[in-house]
C-alpha cells in the first residue's frame, strides 16, 4: 500500500520538475520575444532617423511603446517566473535523486511501512516548502502545452529507467 503511494508522489514530482522545466521555457520565449521587439523598434526608430521627419509621430509612438516595455520588463509574470524556476527546477532535481535512491531501496523491501510513510511525508514537506518559498505567490496560469510536454517526458523517463509502460500521471 505505501509502495504505491510512494510510486505515486515518485510520478508526480518527476512530473512537477519537468512541467516546471517547460514552463520555465514558455517564460524565457515570452521574454525573448518581447526583448526583440524593443530591440527592433529601438533599432528600427534610429535605423530610420532619415525618414523621421516625414512621420515623426509614429516613429514617436514605435519608440516610447519599446521604451515602455524596456523599463515594465520586471513587472511581467514571466520575470518572476524565471526567477522561481532558476531556484526551484534544481532543488526539485537534487530531492529526486533522493527519492530515486529511496524508491530502489523500497523496491528491494528494504523498508517498512512507518519507513515509506515517514518519507512521503518527508518528501512532501520538501516539496511544499519549495513551493511555498518559489512559486507561493506568483502568478502561474495552467498550461495545457507544458501539462502535456511534461507528462510525456514522464512517460518516457519511466520507460527509459523503470520499464513501466504506462505511468499514473496528471491527465
Amino acid at each position: 500500500m505505501m509502495r504505491e503511494k510512494f510510486w505515486t508522489m515518485f510520478v508526480e514530482m518527476k512530473y512537477k520538475e519537468r512541467y516546471y522545466w517547460h514552463y520555465q521555457l514558455n517564460s524565457k520565449r515570452i521574454i525573448g520575444i518581447i526583448d526583440t521587439v524593443c530591440l527592433l523598434s529601438s533599432a528600427s526608430s534610429i535605423a530610420a532617423w532619415g525618414i523621421w521627419a516625414q512621420y515623426p509621430v509614429v516613429w514617436a509612438i514605435i519608440l516610447a511603446v519599446s521604451q515602455i516595455f524596456s523599463v515594465t520588463k520586471p513587472l511581467y509574470p514571466q520575470s518572476k517566473q524565471l526567477i522561481a524556476f532558476k531556484f526551484i527546477i534544481p532543488a526539485i532535481s537534487k530531492m529526486l535523486i533522493g527519492i530515486e535512491e529511496d524508491w530502489a531501496r523500497i523496491d528491494s523491501e528494504k523498508y517498512s511501512e512507518s519507513e515509506i510513510t515517514a518519507l512521503l511525508t518527508q518528501y512532501r514537506k520538501m516539496l511544499n516548502e519549495l513551493e511555498n518559498t518559489y512559486v507561493g505567490d506568483i502568478y502561474l496560469p495552467p498550461s495545457r502545452i507544458c501539462s502535456k510536454n511534461a507528462e510525456q517526458e514522464c512517460k518516457n523517463y519511466f520507460n527509459l529507467y523503470y520499464d513501466v509502460k504506462e505511468v499514473n500521471d496528471n491527465d
